[in-house]
């Protein structure tokens, strides 16, 4: 694997004007801004723990 996560646009996200892409700080700083409709990309059983990755990603990334 070549992508780096944190730096590379690899995420499609919907948001409230379209569809972007958008690495991992940035589907993070999305989420802080409340733009973010959904993940198309996503399948439904995947979803719980993409939420669970995400929520603790972001108290790790807050926690000083």
């Amino acid at each position: 694997m070549t992508d780096n996560l944190l730096v590379d646009p690899v995420f499609r996200v919907r948001t409230r004007t379209g569809l972007v892409q958008a690495s991992l700080s940035g589907v993070l700083a999305l989420l802080g801004q409340d733009v973010v409709v959904d993940f198309p990309g996503l399948r439904p059983h995947h979803r719980h723990p993409w939420h669970a990755f995400l929520c603790q990603l972001a108290v790790m990334a807050l926690e000083e």
